[in-house]
């Protein structure tokens, strides 16, 4: 299972959206509540990540790799957590 972090300003309603379709996904399929999502803030350090490596929040690494920035969806979101499974 891969690792997800995702960066953003917690206050932000496009990060709030995120976490909740992350949340909402999991309660519906079993299969993702072991995924375990590191949430930072855009200003803190973020691993490897610098804030060179997005532009838009929320941004949304998996392994460290830049997978997905700005507006979510359901639907994206649960694509995220799919590749995470891989």
């Amino acid at each position: 299972m891969k690792k997800i972090e995702i960066i953003g300003n917690k206050e932000q309603p496009e990060y709030q959206k995120a976490i909740a379709f992350i949340e909402a996904i999991k309660e519906e399929n079993d299969t993702y509540r072991p995924i375990e999502i590191a949430q930072k803030e855009a200003y803190q350090k973020a691993g490897t990540e610098s804030m060179s490596d997005y532009f838009k929040l929320p941004a949304i690494f998996i392994d460290g790799k830049l997978e997905h920035e700005g507006v979510t969806t359901k639907e994206i979101m649960r694509s995220i957590l799919d590749k995470a499974l891989e």
